[in-house]
């Protein structure tokens, strides 16, 4: 289901990204998922989403032998009860949890 093009922080055209997009949203439908997670290939700009949110890409490359980035994570919230609205994700990162002196 996962495809490295998924992972991309840019794609090379629209047309590229307009295809990821529409192939992902087929594979949600068809295992009845709003949205997909990944990791295994580090984003220089930390946790992002494309596709309007259905793609979220959490592998920031942390370790030293890849980027040294700091931790990041993403937090998903369920909608409140009775709301029409989705659930809620935010990104938090190291430097907001653990602020200097704490860590």
């Amino acid at each position: 289901m996962m495809c490295r093009e998924y992972s991309r922080e840019m794609w090379n055209n629209p047309v590229d990204r307009n295809r990821s997009c529409a192939i992902l949203s087929k594979v949600l439908d068809r295992i009845g998922a709003n949205r997909m997670v990944v990791g295994h290939t580090p984003q220089e700009r930390g946790c992002n989403c494309a596709c309007e949110g259905k793609i979220w890409r959490i592998d920031v490359g942390m370790s030293s032998g890849v980027c040294n980035a700091p931790a990041q994570i993403i937090e998903i919230q369920p909608p409140a009860e009775g709301s029409s609205a989705s659930s809620h994700i935010t990104v938090i990162s190291a430097e907001e949890a653990f602020p200097k002196g704490l860590a």
